[in-house]
């Protein structure tokens, strides 16, 4: 975890993981090697409990590590934590239009993206989509092209071969026999 000290890892400051990091980095700059008795056990995961606790605290310290890496990644990988300098892993905040160009442009970009900010005209379009949808695959259950089974799973029918021209037999029989 020596490398995470380096890292700017941001998030809220209840985030379990985020707890777990700053102890490791208090501790390591108080030159602590063992884990002090009496630690609160609550910011880890229930699995390390038992580590934590143990008797031997050189080993519950190393449980402790063990454990903010796996909290740390899962946090970072789900969007609890984030690091400012990386493109993947931000804050959610920062990745959205702010708030004042949204307020000013919102309908301008909305309309870009041929939408609409009224949400019964948004759901007309939608449900006009779905119903030609359904349309189209009633029209291909009563083609034949496909059946629905009882489940509600959609089949289709197995493409069949076409036959072969005469042409083609005599042309491949001439040229491999």
């Amino acid at each position: 975890l020596n490398a995470l000290g380096v890292l700017e890892i941001k998030g809220e400051e209840t985030d379990k993981a985020l707890k777990q990091l700053k102890t490791l980095r208090d501790l390591s700059k108080r030159g602590i090697s063992s884990l002090p008795e009496g630690f609160d056990v609550s910011v880890a995961d229930p699995s390390w409990h038992s580590l934590l606790e143990g008797p031997d605290r050189k080993v519950a310290l190393a449980a402790l590590k063990a454990s903010a890496a796996t909290s740390l990644k899962k946090a970072i990988k789900g969007g609890k934590l984030w690091l400012e300098h990386s493109s993947r892993h931000r804050n959610r905040a920062d990745q959205l239009i702010p708030e004042t160009q949204w307020a000013e442009k919102h309908k301008s970009l909305i309309r870009a993206l041929s939408l609409t900010d009224n949400p019964d005209k948004f759901l007309e379009r939608v449900l006009g989509r779905v119903k030609a949808g359904i349309g189209q695959l009633v029209q291909a259950v009563d083609d034949g092209a496909l059946t629905i089974d009882s489940q509600g799973h959609i089949h289709i029918a197995p493409i069949q071969a076409l036959e072969v021209e005469s042409q083609v037999t005599k042309t491949r029989e001439s040229m491999f026999n």
